[in-house]
This record gives C-alpha cells, structure tokens and sequence, in this order.
C-alpha cells in the first residue's frame, strides 16, 4: 500500500528545472538572432509605421 501510493503521488509531480532548461534552449536560438539582426528588426518596425 505505501510503495503503491508513493508512485500515484510521484506521478503528478512537475520537474520545474528540466522545465525551465527545456525553456531556455528553445528561446536561445531566437534571442541570439535578435542580438544580431536588432538593427534590421529595428528598421523594419520603423518603417512599417510611417503613414504615407
């Protein structure tokens, strides 16, 4: 009964850490793109505002 109740409540347990790492991996790729590219984003959102 004990072990049996210790894999239920296991089960349901959120691993925050390998979460959060799995986070960061995914969104590195695109942060450093834009720390390269920040000039042309820059551009491309100054000019999509100018009316006329």
């Amino acid at each position: 009964m004990g072990l049996a109740r210790e894999i239920h409540i296991s089960c349901h347990i959120t691993n925050y850490p390998m979460l959060f790492t799995g986070v960061m991996i995914a969104s590195a790729p695109m942060v450093i793109a834009y720390f390269f590219m920040q000039r042309y984003f820059v551009a491309g959102m100054t000019a999509g505002s100018v009316k006329g």
